[in-house]
């Protein structure tokens, strides 16, 4: 029997969404925007967020909300939830994380992002400012 074991735990595992660390995924997607690097934010978008929306219609809107809130001052994650299922995608992995993000002139916002496991990692799905 501990031959057995011995020998299973010699088979390399799968990666799994559960064991993948969720936050840093979207927390190197958000430095992108933070820096205004939009097209780059959506290069490395999952293709669920590329049928959403087009490289130059992101950049246009990404943008001028981002000139609206001004520079970020402060984020801080509130919620992290996972989900099979979410309105308008394919049922897989997500995270939907919550955000709460202050901005120069906007001392109150909230921010979600949903993650989405594509292949071997997370990908950014979705993002709202509110």
């Amino acid at each position: 029997m501990l031959a057995l074991a011995a020998a299973l735990a010699t088979f390399p595992t799968l990666a799994a969404p559960p064991e993948t660390p969720v936050p840093p995924a979207a927390q190197i997607w958000l430095a992108l925007v933070d820096e205004g690097r939009y097209d780059e934010s959506w290069s490395v978008a999952s293709a669920s967020f590329h049928a959403q929306i087009g490289r130059l219609a992101w950049e246009r809107q990404i943008g001028a909300a981002r000139d609206r809130l001004g520079e970020l001052t402060s984020r801080r994650l509130q919620a992290e939830n996972h989900a099979n299922s979410l309105p308008g995608l394919p049922p897989g992995d997500y995270e939907v994380l919550t955000f709460r993000a202050s901005f120069s002139h906007k001392a109150h916002a909230t921010e979600i992002v949903t993650l989405e496991w594509e292949g071997d990692v997370w990908k950014v799905a979705g993002y709202f400012i509110r």
